[in-house]
């Protein structure tokens, strides 16, 4: 049975692509350099996949909830030692400042040494936080 002329036909939009603007693709050897790197990382994915899911599919069930559940643990400790780390940091950028005015108005040694020790942690903790 033919569709009648006057009904048009409805498409459905297409949604946009999630990495639509993200990479500037200014020519063809861009897109198909973007394209093959996609499918690289697209592979790699679905390698870990492949063997994240043999490696839980060999653990028993109550060993299952036991790895689920220290996985989850460590995720939310995780978080919490990163919120640490971002407190110690904003704490370390307040002190250097007010380390800062201080040496601004009093040139003494000790001011100096606190100073060069603030931006040492600071250091650290920048160092700690980019890992």
């Amino acid at each position: 049975m033919d569709r009648p002329s006057s009904v048009p036909c409805m498409s459905l939009p297409r949604p946009p692509s999630p990495y639509s603007g993200k990479v500037p693709l200014n020519s063809t050897d861009d897109v198909s350099k973007h394209v093959s790197d996609m499918k690289k990382e697209n592979f790699s994915l679905k390698l870990k996949i492949y063997y994240l899911e043999t490696t839980l599919s060999k653990v028993s069930g109550a060993e299952k909830f036991d790895v689920l559940t220290e996985n989850v643990q460590l995720k939310v400790e995780n978080e919490s030692i990163l919120k640490e780390l971002a407190t110690n940091k904003e704490l370390l950028i307040k002190a250097s400042s007010l380390v800062d005015s201080l040496s601004a108005n009093q040139g003494s040694a000790q001011v100096i040494l606190l100073h060069s020790l603030i931006r040492q942690s600071f250091k650290r903790t920048k160092y700690t936080i980019s890992r």
